[in-house]
């Protein structure tokens, strides 16, 4: 189970830093407990499309405030959960080396609430660390996961037998001049075989680099199509938000406050008393429309006659 304390836990180190010119932003974390690494590089791109449209330094600076701050409302969740991409993974080597395309974190959710408490703080051999960030603030807010993955460990490297530990055969200075001779017309067929495999694969990697091309570029706008959709939805998402709360301080003011109400006969009951309320007032202003719309008649009337004098006087 995770807890809103496993931001200040020990078990966990955060780091965040600027790479790449000041335009790209790297985190990393380690766990103490486990003894693991994990680390995730965002561009702007990536971030604006997990919905944190604030720039690179300040995002900085509000992850190592979020990961020091103890607030109610500054929230970070630290858990692992088993890699989406991996469920369905037999091989370990699959497993333990993910392909860099996987490792594309641009979606600003992938836990659900029951995912995110079930978080562990103990791995699995497919993991993915995850962090959770919640921040809520009168003129901000952020709600946002994070997906770190393992920084590979190097591999030991195997002995090898070098030519002085061979067995070596012994050989005779007087070699066969005619074995030599057929050897050397062997490797000459070879190379001249190998050299037109070699032209024809040339000739296959350029068609090949040609569609590959085409295809990058047809990959690439549709990349920057789903960026563009979820930068919408997320800006649509907070106008909708801004919206009902605007809409419920008003209708707070009228005295209703559909917050507390459970069922949908107390929320009926709640608009019928709003719109006798609204019609009581509408009515009160159009008898006051009124009086004004007879004041204004009868001053009209006075200003003519005392036009009329005026003029009978001059």
């Amino acid at each position: 189970m995770a807890s809103d304390d496993s931001k200040d836990d020990s078990q966990y180190e955060f780091a965040v830093s600027l790479k790449d010119n000041q335009q790209s932003l790297c985190i990393n974390v380690r766990d103490k407990k486990n003894l693991r690494k994990f680390t995730n590089t965002y561009t702007s791109t990536s971030l604006t499309a997990k919905g944190l449209t604030q720039s690179v330094d300040k995002l900085q600076k509000l992850l190592k405030t979020a990961a020091k701050n103890n607030k109610d409302n500054w929230t970070m969740i630290y858990g692992y959960y088993t890699n989406p991409n991996m469920k369905h993974s037999s091989s370990t080597s699959a497993a333990a080396h993910l392909r860099k395309s996987d490792q594309i974190d641009l979606m600003p959710t992938y836990l659900s609430k029951s995912d995110i408490k079930s978080l562990r703080k103990k791995p699995k051999s497919n993991d993915t660390l995850f962090i959770v960030l919640k921040i809520n603030e009168d003129f901000f807010s952020v709600d946002t996961q994070f997906k770190l993955y393992e920084i590979e460990k190097p591999k030991k490297a195997k002995s090898r037998r070098t030519l002085s530990n061979a067995p070596q055969k012994a050989t005779s200075p007087f070699g066969d001049y005619g074995d030599s001779q057929q050897k050397i017309i062997n490797l000459e067929s070879k190379v001249k075989s190998l050299t037109r495999d070699n032209q024809v694969l040339k000739a296959k990697l350029s068609k090949l680099e040609a569609t590959s091309g085409k295809k990058q570029k047809k990959m690439d706008s549709e990349r920057e199509m789903r960026l563009q959709a979820n930068k919408e939805r997320f800006w649509l998402k907070q106008k909708l938000e801004r919206l009902q709360k605007a809409i419920a301080a008003r209708l707070k003011i009228l005295g209703v406050d559909f917050s507390k109400v459970d069922d949908i006969t107390s929320a009926l009951d709640m608009a019928f008393n709003v719109i006798q309320k609204l019609a009581a007032e509408l009515q009160k202003k159009e008898e006051g429309f009124e009086d004004m719309k007879e004041k204004m008649g009868k001053a009209t009337k006075e200003a003519a006659s005392l036009r009329k004098g005026a003029d009978k006087l001059n």
